[in-house]
């Protein structure tokens, strides 16, 4: 070979090397200076010793400081310690067989929202004891609207109230702890729905007419009541009038529903590409995101952990493959990741959430993996 030859050869290896290295490296905006992210370890087996196959949701029990991972693609719950090795899981044996979401209460019950299979054609919520054994199910087919609901994530405060979403519902069912339903907790916003934004105005117009027919009972005798009005003067309803058209006000789609130690609410629409929070009494606080696919915008929010150490708020969005931090009053503070394979780098991530430490737990869903990150801000 000439001595050309070898040159470009060597330039060849040169550029794949560095094309590799580009490639599994961590992003400078994860774990550079700008952006301080620490990758700390991963979890990539199960209880079985067998590769996760698409790891989709998980929650933190503090208690006991262990992590409960939905490992969706063998539709099982595996439990990991502080050392990041599996203490076992909870399967079909478990009653376990479409787990979607997970919540460990404070005394140890396990609550798992599981969609519907050819087995059970109910989605139901599974409540397990400490030990792991079926205590009871809710089965939400007898639940208004439930029988077409696929539940995704819920919350359980300490008064027992279950707060749960799905797939594609507008808003969060409110469930009492022996599965009762209660009301729906429906952020507004505007949407592009029109049945669903129709259906919103129908409500309102009906809580309108209901608050004129109270009125109307209790007004004097020198009150014109509405009935005495000439038919051209009386208000007219949305569907007396030009039906409306183009984006309005309606209940949004929830996909996740957390909660921090105060007991606010935190719901996240992928419709909206923003994040909703409530106090502990449901009074609606603040919103915050804006839809987008470049830094700084959600593109489709799923994650999403409170940071009550140092005051942050992060949402993994799907679709960018980033996280981004938000301070306590929604306003943007900084991101990290890409889509890439290395550490720090994410492949659609879906969930997240803080363990004791202070560390950032991220379900890295096509990856097959969970990322454990420091957040060094």
């Amino acid at each position: 070979m000439s001595v050309q030859g070898v040159i470009d050869s060597f330039r060849i290896l040169l550029a794949a090397v560095l094309i590799f290295l580009m490639l599994t490296a961590a992003p400078a905006e994860a774990l550079g200076q700008s952006n301080p992210v620490r990758f700390v370890a991963e979890i990539t087996f199960d209880d079985d010793g067998r590769a996760l196959h698409y790891p989709s949701a998980l929650f933190f029990d503090r208690g006991e400081d262990e992590i409960f991972l939905v490992n969706g693609g063998r539709s099982r719950v595996v439990v990991y310690g502080p050392d990041l090795f599996p203490r076992g899981s909870i399967g079909a044996g478990r009653g376990v067989d479409a787990p979607r979401g997970v919540f460990v209460t404070s005394d140890g019950t396990v609550y798992i929202c599981q969609s519907r299979t050819p087995a059970q054609p109910h989605p139901r919520i599974t409540i397990l004891n400490g030990a792991f054994f079926i205590d009871r199910e809710i089965l939400l087919q007898d639940i208004p609207g439930g029988g077409n609901f696929s539940p995704s994530r819920m919350v359980v405060t300490r008064d027992g109230l279950i707060y749960l979403a799905g797939e594609a519902t507008r808003g969060v069912m409110v469930l009492d702890n022996e599965g009762t339903f209660l009301r729906m907790l429906r952020p507004m916003d505007t949407i592009a729905d029109r049945e669903a934004i129709e259906a919103a105005a129908r409500e309102r117009e009906k809580e309108e007419e209901s608050r004129r027919a109270k009125e109307e009972e209790d007004v004097s005798e020198r009150t014109v009541r509405r009935a005495d009005i000439p038919e051209e003067f009386r208000p007219r309803s949305r569907q007396q009038g030009e039906a409306p058209s183009g984006p309005g006000l309606g209940p949004v789609r929830v996909r996740n529903v957390s909660t921090d130690s105060a007991g606010n609410l935190y719901l996240v629409s992928a419709e909206t590409s923003k994040i909703y929070v409530y106090g502990p009494d449901e009074t609606f606080l603040f919103s915050f995101g804006e839809k987008g696919g470049t830094p700084r915008k959600l593109s489709q929010p799923r994650g999403i952990a409170v940071d009550e150490n140092r005051k942050l708020i992060y949402v993994a969005d799907y679709m960018r493959h980033t996280i981004l931090a938000f301070d306590f009053t929604g306003r943007y503070v900084f991101e990290f990741g890409g889509r890439g394979f290395g550490p720090g780098w994410f492949n659609f991530p879906s969930d997240l959430a803080m363990n004791r430490q202070g560390q950032l737990i991220v379900t890295d869903l096509f990856n097959q993996r969970v990322q454990i990150l420091e957040i060094e801000f």
